[in-house]
């Protein structure tokens, strides 16, 4: 039975009792009670019955999403019933391009890996280009929302351009949190790598170059601040240090500066004047 609309208004302000979920077949019950807005033992609110709904929705590992009040004597109970994406997903991933051809390997994707919202993207590609890439990300490990995503890529292939074999590797760390309801605070950490089989086609004649990046922190709705990031490029065994603002664009360096090319993979290249 569902109660109209009239019904459920009487219902607010009441004191919830119990809540009740039911549909559950992957996900574990703690993702969806520390989502609620609604607590047992507090009053039950309109306001806290959207967001109830709103977060539970932003899950985004549910088809549909029914939450309906009941009254018990002086008391509320809450039932909710949803239905479930099926969390894992294997598939087929393939590429073509002008210079390497056709590659092509197996791919997983889970949008609720172990019943607790986690994303996972993984495939590997094999023929003209080996490519290897790798997406994580837990939405809430801890605390206020302590949340973290990790990327990993890397292509191994023959340049016809430049004659060498090449294997680029490129990784991104990003922690963040909430500030209270609605501020965001987090940080990104990156690394690039590139290697050659000859010397001379990097940055130097060292046959590997590496840039870890600090760049930046991240604030939005409550908190406007300049934030200043440290860039450290190592060549070789020098060490080259500069700073840039947050939001900035990377600046030259002292021999070289970053360059991001249009299939996404990170080089160094030598600077001109």
């Amino acid at each position: 039975m569902v109660l109209a609309q009239s019904k459920v208004d009487e219902l607010y302000g009441k004191d919830l009792k119990d809540i009740r979920i039911k549909g559950l077949r992957y996900t574990q019950e703690e993702i969806m009670f520390r989502e609620l807005a609604s607590k047992v033992g507090k009053p039950y609110t309109e306001t806290n019955a959207q967001k109830d709904f709103a977060k539970l929705d932003k899950l985004d590992i549910f088809s549909s999403i029914e939450i309906q009040p009941f009254e018990e004597g002086n008391d509320v109970n809450l039932e909710i019933r949803v239905k479930e994406l099926f969390p894992y997903l294997p598939f087929f991933s393939y590429e073509v391009t002008d210079e390497n051809g056709f590659a092509g390997g197996p791919g997983f994707q889970s949008v609720n890996l172990l019943g607790r919202d986690r994303f996972l993207f993984g495939a590997a590609r094999f023929g003209g280009a080996t490519n290897i890439s790798v997406l994580y990300e837990d939405p809430w490990i801890a605390g206020n929302h302590l949340s973290v995503r990790l990327e990993f890529s890397q292509r191994d292939r023959f340049n016809k351009l430049d004659e060498f074999n090449e294997i680029a590797s490129e990784g991104t760390l990003r922690i963040g949190s909430y500030l209270g309801e609605y501020g965001r605070v987090g940080g990104r950490f990156s690394f690039i790598s590139l290697k050659s089989d000859l010397p001379g086609k990097t940055l130097s004649s060292y046959p590997q170059v590496t840039a870890t990046m600090f760049q930046r922190l991240d604030f939005s709705s409550v908190m406007i601040a300049a934030i200043y990031g440290l860039i450290h490029i190592k060549d070789g065994g020098a060490n080259l240090n500069f700073q840039r603002q947050a939001g900035s664009s990377v600046g030259m360096a002292i021999s070289g500066h970053l360059i991001l090319t249009s299939d996404d993979m990170c080089q160094l290249s030598k600077s001109t004047p």
